[in-house]
């Protein structure tokens, strides 16, 4: 079953894909891009998280100048799912120097677990979020920008934490010259997580090397705790991608005449 819901989830996100790029004449597609990451160990987008072993992400995002829907998933190497979210994300400022980015989300977490009945058995539990996100971002140069990064979540089962937050101060270094083919991409952040009555203090930083014009790209996070009370709270982890990407391909479907 486990890997039967892998399977559907991807099924879902590729037609996902496919019906994006076919979509009737009355439609009009102003940006879209995909891809594909294997990790030693998936880092969910709040880095406390992790699969804890070997991982697949699949990335979507089809949308306009001002608004997105950018589906995830991700699963373990044997097909069977870890977590799946579907972002709307709306630009409320893109111009200038000050950027500001709102949008909303529903999400699965699936867990394993175990109940006795006679004899022990392994259950496969999908735990429900919806969340909300807000995003102000400055650039302070063409290729340096500070920002701020707040998620709240709120989750429906009891045997699941009730309410996240999740609020970062971070910066983006990108196209950080090395070669005139080569260059790096950094992308360290502080941030505060609350989980219903736990807490704690993170560091967290994303280095990726990008080559111009080809697809494949490496990066690697780190996470490193300053001071928690949060469950289960590793003081560090770390991971390694290989990314395959496609980049933002611009399409218009013009109406037919006929």
């Amino acid at each position: 079953m486990n890997k039967k819901a892998g399977l559907l989830i991807f099924s879902l996100m590729y037609g996902f894909a496919v019906q994006s790029q076919t979509l009737d004449s009355s439609a009009r597609i102003g940006y879209f891009s995909s891809s594909v990451g294997i990790t030693n160990d998936g880092i969910s987008i709040i880095p406390t998280f992790t699969f804890g072993k070997p991982a697949v992400i699949l990335n979507m995002s089809v949308g306009s100048k001002k608004v997105n829907i950018e589906p995830e998933v991700r699963m373990g190497l044997n097909g069977v799912p870890w977590g799946a979210v579907v972002w709307g994300r709306y630009k409320v400022i893109s111009e200038g120097r000050m950027n500001l980015n709102v949008g909303v989300n529903g999400a699965l977490n699936f867990a394993t677990g175990s109940f006795s009945d006679d004899q022990q058995k392994a259950i496969f539990e999908a735990q429900r979020y919806v969340g909300l996100e807000i995003s102000p971002n400055y650039w302070l140069t063409k290729n340096t920008s500070v920002g701020l990064y707040y998620l709240h979540g709120h989750g429906f089962e009891s045997d699941a934490p009730r309410n996240v937050d999740f609020l970062t101060v971070n910066a983006n270094f990108s196209n950080i010259m090395l070669t005139r083919q080569y260059f790096l991409q950094f992308l360290p952040q502080i941030y505060y997580l609350k989980q219903d009555n736990e807490d704690g203090f993170y560091f967290t930083s994303t280095l990726a090397l990008v080559r111009k014009n080809f697809p494949l790209s490496i990066q690697s996070t780190i996470n490193e705790t300053i001071k928690s009370n949060i469950s289960g709270n590793q003081t560090f982890s770390w991971n390694i991608t290989l990314i395959w990407s496609v980049n933002k391909m611009y399409a218009e479907i013009k109406q037919s005449p006929f």
